[in-house]
């Protein structure tokens, strides 16, 4: 179970990435894997991971081989953009959170950072529809739904394991 866990944890390339910002924190030459380990090693980790999770929605989809590198292709594609945006918005919530901590910020200041983050919103919202539009044109509805869901759930327990193993990010642990 242990190994399943950090096997999980290291999906994170797949995933909107909490901990690359918490790594930045760390000395350039302390810097290795997002999760702590060689760069080698967790890429092996996130491949696994991926086919695992690939093979699982392929067999509860019922995909033949051809849709299966269709979707694996769009999640590889998409995840890059996801990542970005998700470290986008850790940087952009320390900022504001700096921002808001400082006395000597100007409520124009503060705005503008919320205006950023409006505008991040809306480029994700806009991956989002991208996304299922994508989908849509590989999968039908249910298959969509299904997959969907899926992944969720996979972020969800991700989260929850990267949580576990490393507690609440530093600003918003009060």
């Amino acid at each position: 179970m242990k190994h399943i866990k950090v096997i999980a944890v290291a999906l994170l390339a797949l995933v909107p990435a909490v901990t690359s910002a918490q790594a930045q924190r760390l000395p350039r030459d302390q810097r290795l894997g997002r999760m702590g380990g060689a760069p080698e090693g967790r890429a092996r980790l996130e491949a696994q991971i991926f086919d695992r999770f690939m093979n699982r929605v392929s067999r509860d989809l019922q995909l033949d081989a051809n849709s299966r590198t269709r979707l694996e292709r769009h999640v590889r594609e998409t995840g890059q953009q996801r990542r970005q945006l998700a470290q986008q918005s850790v940087q952009l919530r320390r900022r504001l959170n700096q921002a808001v901590q400082d006395p000597n910020r100007s409520d124009a200041e503060i705005a503008g950072l919320l205006n950023e983050f409006e505008q991040l919103r809306t480029r994700e919202n806009e991956l989002w529809k991208n996304d299922q539009n994508a989908l849509g044109q590989m999968l039908t509805p249910r298959q969509r739904a299904v997959f969907t869901l899926q992944f969720m759930q996979l972020n969800d327990r991700i989260r929850d394991l990267v949580q576990q193993r490393q507690g609440p990010p530093p600003d918003t642990a009060r």
